[in-house]
């Protein structure tokens, strides 16, 4: 990972959508930029989505938080804490992001929020 890049956390909550969710975590391995976490939160719980995430192979590091009950977005609350970016992006587990997407953010936050 590129020390001079700030590291994003991407959150995702999902909900008995395994597909939509693994072709949304394919166009995020896609980006060019690479310094950032994954972190999902399962409102379903499925039982197979561990192991269908597993069988992606993602570089990069990823995390998949049960949810104690189906709270819908409001379980995004439950992976805040365990972020370790310095930039939080949220997407819906059928989100399509564009391949830059993230490389644009890591560029713009820095510069909008003063970051030293």
């Amino acid at each position: 990972m590129n020390s001079s890049s700030p590291l994003i956390s991407v959150c995702i909550v999902t909900y008995q959508r395994d597909r939509d969710l693994l072709h949304s975590l394919q166009q995020l391995s896609r980006s060019e930029f690479q310094d950032y976490e994954i972190l999902i939160v399962d409102n379903g719980p499925s039982t197979e989505l561990p192991q269908l995430i597993q069988e992606l192979n993602l570089a990069n590091p990823w995390r998949l938080i049960p949810a104690p009950e189906n709270r819908g977005c409001a379980n995004l609350n439950l992976l805040f804490p365990a972020a370790r970016g310095q930039i939080i992006a949220c997407f819906d587990d059928d989100s399509y992001p564009a391949d830059d997407c993230l490389g644009h953010v890591a560029k713009i936050f820095p510069k909008t929020h003063n970051w030293e």
